[in-house]
C-alpha cells in the first residue's frame, strides 16, 4: 500500500460536508482531519473558506460540480490546486479525476447507484479514470450494490447522499468495507469523526 493510499485510510469514518455555510463554523470545530466543500461556495468565498479550514489543520476537499464558477475541467482543478490549495477534488467528470491526479490531488469519483447500467458505468469510469476513491451514491442503496462492484473494491469505497438513518444502518456499511461515509449532516460529526 502506498504513503498516499495509507494516507486516506485516517481520513476517519465520518467526513463532514459543508452543505451550508450556516454550518461552517461547526465544520471549523470538528475534530475531522478531512472537510468537504461545495453547495453554497462560490469562485470567490472558496480561497477564504479553504484557508480558513486549513488553518484548522483540515485537509480539504472541493467538490467541484457543486462550487458555483469553476468549470469542472482541467482548468477548474488547476485553480483549485495553485489557488485555492485544495488537497482534494471531488467529480462525477473523469477528466477532472485524470486532471486531479496529474496535479497530485486526492481525487474522488462522485457515482450513483440506481440501477443496472450505473453499475456498468461506474466500472467503465474507475477503470479509465483510476481515482484514488470512489464515492457511491445514495448510501442507503449501496449495500445491494456492493456484491456486484468486486472488480473495484481494490480502491477505497466511500459513501454519501441519502444514508440509512439508524446507526446500525451505517455500521453495516462499514462492515461491508465502505471506508467512510459523507454527510452534510452536522449532528453525525462529533459522535462519530476521528480526531488523529
Amino acid at each position: 500500500m502506498t504513503d498516499r493510499n495509507e494516507k486516506l485510510d485516517k481520513t476517519g469514518r465520518i467526513i463532514p460536508v459543508m452543505r451550508t455555510m450556516r454550518h461552517f463554523k461547526r465544520l471549523l470545530e470538528c475534530p475531522a482531519e478531512v472537510a468537504i466543500v461545495g453547495r453554497e461556495t462560490t469562485l470567490v468565498n472558496l480561497p477564504r473558506i479553504a484557508a480558513a479550514l486549513r488553518e484548522r489543520n483540515k485537509a480539504v476537499w472541493v467538490d467541484l460540480d457543486l462550487v458555483e464558477g469553476i468549470k469542472n475541467d482541467a482548468a477548474g482543478v488547476d485553480f483549485l490546486k495553485k489557488r485555492v490549495g485544495a488537497d482534494g477534488l471531488i467529480s462525477t467528470r473523469t477528466e477532472a479525476i485524470l486532471a486531479g491526479r496529474r496535479e497530485g490531488l486526492t481525487s474522488v469519483l462522485k457515482t450513483f447507484v440506481h440501477d443496472e447500467a450505473s453499475l456498468v458505468t461506474i466500472r467503465k469510469n474507475v477503470l479509465s479514470a483510476c481515482p484514488d476513491i470512489v464515492d457511491l451514491i445514495p448510501g442507503a442503496a449501496v449495500l445491494y450494490a456492493l456484491s456486484t462492484l468486486s472488480e473495484v473494491r481494490h480502491i477505497p469505497l466511500h459513501v454519501s447522499g441519502i444514508l440509512p438513518p439508524e446507526e446500525a444502518g451505517r455500521e453495516a456499511l462499514f462492515q461491508a468495507g465502505i471506508r467512510a461515509i459523507h454527510t452534510g449532516d452536522p449532528v453525525l460529526w462529533p459522535k462519530t469523526a476521528l480526531s488523529r
